[in-house]
């Protein structure tokens, strides 16, 4: 019989301890979600930790945080980083946060060619299957960015001319928002303060340059030329003559063809150089840095023409007479 006494005391004891171990690692208060912040750095230990939650009141007490890691097998895997702990959050869950490996963020590794514009960059995030071409459009077009380079553009544009094209190596899970802020970072620091101190010594904004990089870009294909088309469009400039580009015709239809017709180059908007003196109201696409220096540094010469020699080579004929423009149009074929 005192065994048996003894037997169901040891039961009830040992039951008893059960239920108190387990009432302490509960949660402290299941109602209190006030926030309590921690850094836990690479040189802390598990029992520091076990300190501050028991000096904040986020556990029963230390000794059942740590007896609860080390049954766990957890006490060797302290994670560090930051953590937003509550007096509702559970031993199970706490010890969950700070020991959890972060997940290695997959990345892709994408070229934006020069010379292409917005459109066509998105199509290249929604093709790399980051966010579809219509979110990225939408947000050029209505997320704001800190950049004195693009203070009082007309939004409506979507900061044309200004995601700069190079290889990128981004994180799958971005947003539309985090690429563009990468290619604006890349712009800002791509574009120098030298380069902005030359071009408004010569009476252009930023604006005035990428503008004008974008027309060069889209009607050059050498970089050896690129200062020479620039040129062509300084001195048509500075004579109040059209700029003439084909690629602001190309920019309205959305289509890149050889040979525009009449129509095309009579169509009544802004961006038509055939039409319009002077820059269209923005970019027409999204220049390099070769196009947005030959802006800012264009050769001297005296040429007001210039034509592709239709050679293979996309290289072009430049002329100082509309008469020598004309006999280099027969040479290259391009009536």
């Amino acid at each position: 019989m005192r065994k048996a006494i003894l037997l169901l005391a040891l039961i009830i004891f040992l039951t008893g301890c059960t239920q108190v171990k387990e009432s302490m690692r509960e949660a402290v208060d299941e109602n209190d979600t006030t926030p309590y912040q921690v850094s836990v750095d690479s040189d802390m230990s598990l029992s520091d930790v076990g300190d501050w939650l028991n000096e904040n009141g986020l556990v029963a007490s230390k000794g059942a945080f740590m007896s609860y890691m080390s049954e766990e097998g957890l006490d060797g895997k302290l994670q560090p980083g930051e953590y937003t702990i509550t007096k509702a959050m559970s031993l199970k869950e706490i010890a969950e946060m700070i020991t959890k490996v972060p997940e290695v963020a997959s990345t892709v590794r994408l070229t934006i060619p020069e010379g292409r514009e917005n459109r066509e960059i998105a199509k290249i995030f929604e093709e790399a299957g980051m966010f579809s071409a219509e979110e990225f459009l939408k947000a050029l077009k209505e997320e704001s960015f800190n950049y004195d380079f693009l203070d009082g553009l007309d939004r409506q544009y979507g900061y044309e001319g200004y995601l700069f094209p190079d290889t990128y190596e981004f994180y799958t899970d971005s947003t539309p928002r985090d690429v563009i802020e990468k290619m604006l970072d890349n712009f800002d620091h791509r574009f120098t303060q030298q380069m902005r101190d030359d071009a408004r010594e010569k009476g252009m904004s930023i604006d005035d340059v990428v503008r004008l990089a974008s027309i060069i870009e889209r009607e050059g294909a050498d970089h050896d030329e690129f200062s020479i088309i620039s040129s062509v469009f300084h001195n048509r400039m500075s004579i109040d003559m059209k700029l003439q580009s084909c690629a602001t015709v190309q920019y309205i239809i959305e289509e890149r063809k050889v040979n525009l017709t009449y129509e095309e180059m009579a169509i009544d908007s802004p961006f038509n150089t055939y039409v319009i003196e002077g820059l269209p109201p923005s970019a027409i696409a999204n220049p390099g840095l070769v196009a947005l220096e030959a802006a800012i540094y264009p050769d001297d010469t005296e040429y007001f023409y210039f034509v592709a020699k239709g050679d293979g080579e996309n290289t072009h004929y430049f002329a100082e007479t509309y008469e020598e423009h004309q006999m280099n149009v027969e040479k290259s074929g391009d009536l």
